[in-house]
């Protein structure tokens, strides 16, 4: 009696016989016939040789995993094209999500970043802003800390520290330069 080559059974037959009797020679020739097909087909969705790849072993090895499992309600050639499309798309979701969430982690660390460096950057400033008001003699220093922190007007300032309006304008322009003198430094180091 003559022995059938496997080249010579359908696609259907293949399938029931690596399903029913898992037989890793239908298995071979399911692999064989359709591997070019689908590897082309692949790399038309995926730019990368090596993803296409990736893909097909997917799809080749879960046909073998689950094949106990597997219904075919189409053909054997229609459902694994289906399979090689899912397995693509869900790398690309994959691709996707892994992206979008690179770009928020970066955002995140540009943020604290930015956080961190806007606290030292205040902290500088702070600091010296306190050096200047050690450095402004102590009428100066009052009327601008009235002017500045207590928010009074050069009116309220010159009838609460006795002086005259010119005198709370001249003081607090002077106040400004030591002001500015130090900050400055500050922009200056953080450019």
């Amino acid at each position: 009696m003559k022995q059938i080559a496997l080249s010579e059974f359908d696609d259907e037959e293949l399938f029931f016989l690596i399903k029913t009797q898992q037989s890793r020679t239908a298995y071979a020739e399911i692999y064989h016939r359709y591997w070019d097909i689908l590897w082309r087909f692949a790399l038309r969705h995926q730019i990368n040789p090596d993803e296409a790849q990736d893909t097909l072993q997917d799809v080749f090895t879960a046909l073998w995993q689950n094949r106990a499992k597997i219904e075919i309600k189409t053909k054997l050639s229609s459902f694994l094209y289906r399979a090689t499309l899912n397995q693509i798309l869900k790398k690309v979701d994959r691709q996707k999500v892994i992206a979008t969430y690179i770009q928020r982690l970066g955002d995140k660390m540009k943020e604290q970043g930015l956080l961190i460096e806007e606290q030292i950057y205040e902290k500088e400033l702070q600091s010296n802003l306190e050096e200047a008001l050690r450095e402004m003699p102590k009428k100066m220093r009052q009327v601008f800390e009235a002017s500045r922190f207590e928010e009074l007007s050069h009116e309220e300032i010159a009838q609460k520290l006795n002086i005259s309006k010119e005198t709370v304008k001249s003081q607090i322009k002077n106040a400004l330069k030591i002001v500015r003198k130090h900050v400055n430094s500050l922009l200056f180091n953080f450019l």
